[in-house]
């Protein structure tokens, strides 16, 4: 369960599906600053893990388990 404080509300770029799971792109701007690799976020209520920090985006990769018992998969 998330405890944190919402920031921002940011838009999905795109959901792709893998074998082992899923990698998530989000668009956002104020969460990015100071935000760094490893950090934990709340994703539509699921924390979860920054893989990658692009200009203007947030990269988290989900596993299928993950995705399967979440509201990830309706994305």
């Amino acid at each position: 369960m998330f405890t944190g404080l919402v920031e921002e509300l940011g838009s999905v770029i795109y959901l792709r599906k893998g074998q082992g799971g899923a990698e998530l792109k989000i668009k956002a701007q104020t969460v990015l600053t100071g935000t760094k690799i490893g950090y934990r976020i709340s994703v539509t209520g699921v924390c979860l893990t920054v893989t990658g920090i692009g200009r203007g985006e947030l990269s988290f990769f989900t596993s299928l388990e993950t995705l399967n018992r979440t509201n990830l998969k309706f994305l």
